[in-house]
């Protein structure tokens, strides 16, 4: 669908003056955004401007251009620790976390694809996200149609958690993490360790 016409679609199905069916708005954020289109999207929402700069950022903010492996490995180090710092809250609301809360451990790994693999079976990464999915500011049809166009924009849920981060009432920006995956950082926490590499 032509992106001018689904963003026309967006206004009247948060004006509630039209209905669509679920999965409709799954392309709105895909094709290349202006930022009076990302002003457009987002002015019906709570926290529109932290929303809109979250978006901006993502789309718009460039790739570390740091070559220097020692100087990277330092600064991805520091930044997957102030996340989980900022993490703490939250863990403490989620039963499983508190071993590993009080045995907080983190573990550079020089390969990328280990790490990587390892996250897909981070069944404790999984529990956060899940936890914090239900942490909704309000419910109802826009937002869980924003959530779907997210999912359209970006796989990587740590990115999601990132953008959609202004509706939920959780005590975490994910701006560590954001930074930390905007230099290649990944990460997977196995047993009481958080391993990360960068590619």
């Amino acid at each position: 669908m032509e992106k001018q016409q689904l963003i026309k679609d967006w206004i009247l199905f948060c004006q509630g003056n039209r209905n669509f069916e679920k999965g409709h708005f799954y392309s709105l954020l895909m094709d290349e955004l202006s930022e009076d289109e990302i002003d457009i999207i987002y002015e019906p929402f709570i926290n529109k401007k932290k929303l809109k700069l979250k978006l901006k950022k993502y789309l718009y903010s460039l790739e570390s251009s740091i070559n220097i492996t020692s100087k990277k490995k330092n600064l991805l180090e520091v930044l997957i620790k102030l996340d989980f710092q900022e993490r703490l809250s939250i863990f403490k609301e989620i039963a499983e976390f508190s071993q590993f809360r009080s045995n907080m451990k983190f573990e550079y790994v020089e390969e990328f694809n280990v790490v990587e693999n390892l996250a897909f079976d981070d069944v404790l990464s999984q529990m956060f996200f899940n936890y914090t999915d239900f942490q909704i500011i309000e419910e109802n049809d826009k937002v869980d149609a924003l959530y779907d166009a997210l999912y359209g924009l970006v796989a990587d849920f740590d990115y999601r958690l990132y953008l959609f981060e202004p509706l939920l009432s959780v005590n975490y920006t994910g701006e560590y993490l954001f930074q930390f995956k905007k230099m290649g950082g990944v990460y997977a926490i196995k047993d009481e360790t958080v391993m990360y590499s960068f590619r």
